[in-house]
């Protein structure tokens, strides 16, 4: 579940130095809370290939997975990389008449 503000906008922290989260909802249960930047993949078309660009943080691998169809029951993996603190780049060739969904998962 995000974390949202009073006016349920999701909230941005800006992770360094100290700062002060306070959760106010009186009905809350939490055991715990994991505090994680926020990563998105971009895409574009270049040259024949969909390029796939996403930042990364050290100590962590990224794998970009891909299916035909959204009901397939299975991901197939497109590629995983190393996180080092740089934008990485994963090209997939773009077939005419084959779409493809794309998610990327890291851990």
């Amino acid at each position: 579940m995000p974390l949202e503000d009073s006016n349920g906008q999701l909230v941005t922290l800006v992770l360094g130095g100290q700062s002060t989260l306070r959760l106010t909802d009186g009905g809350a249960n939490l055991n715990f809370l994991v505090l994680t930047p926020a990563v998105s993949l971009q895409g574009a078309v270049i040259g024949g290939n969909l390029d796939l660009q996403f930042g990364t943080e050290t100590g962590f691998h990224y794998t970009v997975l891909y299916k035909s169809q959204l009901s397939d029951a299975i991901w197939t993996v497109l590629s995983t990389v190393v996180g080092d603190g740089t934008v990485k780049t994963i090209a997939d060739p773009v077939t005419a008449g084959a779409g493809r969904f794309y998610k990327l998962e890291v851990h």
